[in-house]
């Protein structure tokens, strides 16, 4: 297992801007997940830029997702709806362990289902 460096703080939250999941960091530092979520408890810099990474990836899953629906991007759906449902497990498991204060502390389930939208044709 990699060894923490305060860097790695840095580096999680530029993770989180460029739209990189959590998964991702960790296999690029050459950890497993649950030693990432060990670095949280332990190094308290590493446990904000977490909050910073969580914050800077929803938004750009959120841009992502709203440029789809408006038309303006085109993505797989299936990569999109894994992606969305695995944030809502994140969240969900956050939510159930305290750290979120603002929700119902009860699991909650996301369908996500996708249709084409079909336009009309002038008559």
């Amino acid at each position: 297992m990699a060894k923490y460096k305060k860097a790695y703080a840095k580096k999680l939250i530029e993770y989180g801007e460029q739209g990189k999941t959590f998964s991702r960091f960790c296999a690029d530092v050459g950890i497993h997940r649950s030693a990432g979520y060990k670095w949280i408890d332990r190094h308290p810099e590493f446990g904000e830029a977490k909050k910073m990474f969580d914050t800077s990836f929803l938004a750009n899953l959120e841009d992502i997702t709203m440029a789809v629906i408006r038309g303006e991007a085109q993505t797989n759906y299936g990569v999109l709806k894994l992606m969305l449902q695995s944030v809502s497990k994140d969240y969900r498991q956050n939510t159930l362990n305290g750290d979120v204060d603002d929700v119902e502390k009860k699991p909650t389930q996301l369908n996500i289902t996708f249709t084409e939208a079909k336009k009309e044709e002038d008559e």
